[in-house]
């Protein structure tokens, strides 16, 4: 990938990373998050949103609009390289929290889809099944794991 992502920090979680965006709107913390969905097939979901430092919380819902998308996104990828070099057998589930968030996930995989698919199987969930990622086709959710 040719965009450069942020600083990205491990927590004193081995599931938790976090990061700052910095744009017009200020520093932003990120949080990304690996939750065990099923553990004995390795899966786990990512969720990603803006620390909430009232709740003591991740925000997966508010919109900062910080005009860095690109390099959150790729913030966002280095996490699930870094998370899988260290969970090699891994499977990473990803939807937005809304549609658009899921869109914009998928605008990503697309644009970087060559690199993706070079080191990494990616699934895509549309009409009640599983398959091989596809630009151009609307995808509900997100299966990523190592070749």
């Amino acid at each position: 990938m040719n965009v450069k992502g942020y600083l990205l920090l491990k927590d004193h979680d081995p599931f938790v990373y976090q990061f700052i965006s910095d744009g017009p709107k200020g520093k932003i913390k990120k949080i990304i998050q690996f939750q065990a969905i099923d553990l004995e097939n390795n899966l786990y979901n990512l969720a990603f949103g803006d620390w909430n430092e009232l709740t003591e919380q991740m925000d997966d819902l508010v919109v900062s609009n910080n005009q860095d998308k690109q390099k959150v996104l790729a913030t966002v990828a280095l996490a699930v390289k870094d998370f899988i070099e260290d969970y090699p057998n891994a499977i990473i589930f990803a939807k937005g929290s809304t549609n658009v968030r899921t869109r914009v996930y998928q605008i990503g995989i697309s644009l970087f889809l060559e690199e993706i698919t070079y080191t990494y199987q990616i699934l895509g969930y549309v009409d009640n099944r599983w398959g091989f990622f596809e630009k151009g086709i609307n995808y509900e959710s997100f299966l990523l794991s190592k070749k």
